[in-house]
């Protein structure tokens, strides 16, 4: 069964917005020559908030993927980039990507707080995030390679 991994970051300051971008590049050359990579999204949303979306053949693929890398050196900056941080995964019946909507009430149900070096003070109280924006033109569809 696929197993779906979403994250939530809002970054603390528009200062951050160009490094993560540059960083999310190379992140998604990486991940479309990953092993077991299915497909996945980058959803834009308001106030300097990025949801990452990605869809693996198997759990031991995804892990694969995260601490190594590109992806395993911008986690180490996303912790002090952030101010809020959430992620998740899960198994998804389906290979095919769902809205955000269902991601975000999937993280709501099966994520957790990212540890960061400067948190909101939701982000410490875990206060449940605001739904995202429904604007399909800032979903950056991602396929292999």
């Amino acid at each position: 069964m696929p197993i779906l991994s979403a994250t939530r970051l809002r970054l603390r300051s528009l200062i951050h917005v160009p490094f993560f971008m540059w960083k999310n590049r190379g992140i998604t050359h990486q991940i479309r020559h990953a092993q077991g990579f299915i497909q996945g999204y980058l959803y834009v949303d308001a106030k300097r908030t990025f949801w990452t979306v990605t869809l693996w053949q198997d759990k031991a693929s995804m892990l694969a993927f995260r601490s190594n890398g590109n992806h395993g050196a911008a986690m180490a900056k996303l912790a002090i980039w952030a101010d809020e941080g959430r992620a998740g995964n899960w198994e998804q019946l389906e290979e095919a990507l769902p809205d955000i909507e269902v991601v975000a009430e999937g993280l709501l149900k099966n994520g957790h707080h990212s540890k960061l070096k400067f948190p909101s003070k939701e982000h410490l109280e875990k206060v449940p995030f605001p739904m995202p924006r429904k604007a399909d033109w800032r979903r950056d569809l991602i396929k292999p390679a």
